[in-house]
């Protein structure tokens, strides 16, 4: 399997979701892997939600754990993910990238935060 790339297909469903993505109440942070090719598929979303706008943090480095793969959503309550992390969610799989909610397990982002992008090792 080749790296993960976001499509023209994906940055065109991101830019027709603009408005949706810039009424975000926060700042969107982007937690990534380290291994594999999790640090290009990361900047490739920052700089293409950057170029919309989009209140962005820059990549942070994380560790993923044996059971994070792919893209993953992560919020306070998976149970219950707000109308914004599920529209996030829709816009995601329109795109063609297929995110699964997951409960974040980093206790130092703000508390205001509702959900970030969590960028995973594809397998």
């Amino acid at each position: 399997m080749g790296a993960r790339a976001l499509t023209a297909h994906a940055r065109s469903v991101l830019a027709q979701n603009r408005q949706v993505i810039l009424a975000w109440k926060h700042r969107l942070f982007i937690v990534m892997g380290t291994e594999g090719d999790t640090l290009d598929y990361a900047w490739q979303f920052y700089e293409e939600l950057q170029s919309l706008g989009a209140n962005v943090v820059m990549p942070q480095p994380s560790v993923c754990r044996l059971s994070e793969r792919g893209v993953l959503i992560g919020v306070k309550h998976p149970e219950q993910p707000s109308r914004e992390a599920k529209q996030w969610e829709a816009t995601l799989l329109e795109a063609g990238v297929r995110p699964v909610f997951t409960r974040w397990h980093m206790p130092d982002f703000p508390d205001e935060l509702d959900f970030n992008l969590f960028i995973c090792p594809a397998n």
